[in-house]
């Protein structure tokens, strides 16, 4: 907070604040602007335009970034995702490694070497064809998995009437 503000800002004791107050919480300290409607839309304005520059800024950074492949096909809206509020941490955290590509798969692994590996050249080490091995091949084809895989799609079909309906990328994203 500028020193000019400070000057003008009175520290709230026992007042409530008026329809003309806006209280504002800084560094521990609760204080009462008295600023009039035209300054609060002002304010309020700012705050918005800085809201959509930082979402603005957000987007072009998922976008450009190679690493955030599978991010972007997961996170297409800057909100709070619900598998956020999963309440077992593991989980919650295997999910966050996963979309953000902080995992130990071919293709992001392929990206630490001394020599980088090119991306359509990060082979799945498991697989006697030769297929990338990034998320999308890990989840939706790897065959080491296709019993477990099996299981979670009946569970998903009960839940979801349409899901054994969607094509196999869409049934990716809604992972």
């Amino acid at each position: 907070m500028s020193l000019q503000t400070k000057k003008r800002a009175c520290k709230v004791m026992s007042e409530p604040n008026t329809s003309l107050a806006t209280s504002i919480f800084i560094n521990g300290t609760d204080w009462c602007l008295n600023l009039t409607a035209a300054r609060r839309s002002a304010i309020t304005e700012a705050v918005n335009q800085s809201k959509t520059l930082y979402i603005d800024e957000w987007n072009k950074c998922i976008q450009r970034e190679p690493k955030m492949r599978t991010y972007r096909v997961f996170k297409s809206n800057f909100e709070k995702e619900t598998y956020l509020s999963i309440s077992n941490i593991k989980q919650r955290n295997a999910m966050s490694r996963f979309r953000i590509s902080a995992h130990r798969l071919a293709i992001e692994q392929g990206r630490y070497k001394r020599s980088p590996i090119p991306v359509d050249q990060r082979y799945c080490p498991h697989c006697p064809v030769q297929t990338v091995e990034d998320e999308y091949h890990f989840l939706m084809e790897y065959t080491k998995y296709e019993c477990k895989r099996k299981i979670m799609m009946t569970r998903i079909e009960i839940l979801c009437n349409n899901f054994k309906h969607l094509p196999p990328r869409d049934k990716f994203i809604y992972f």
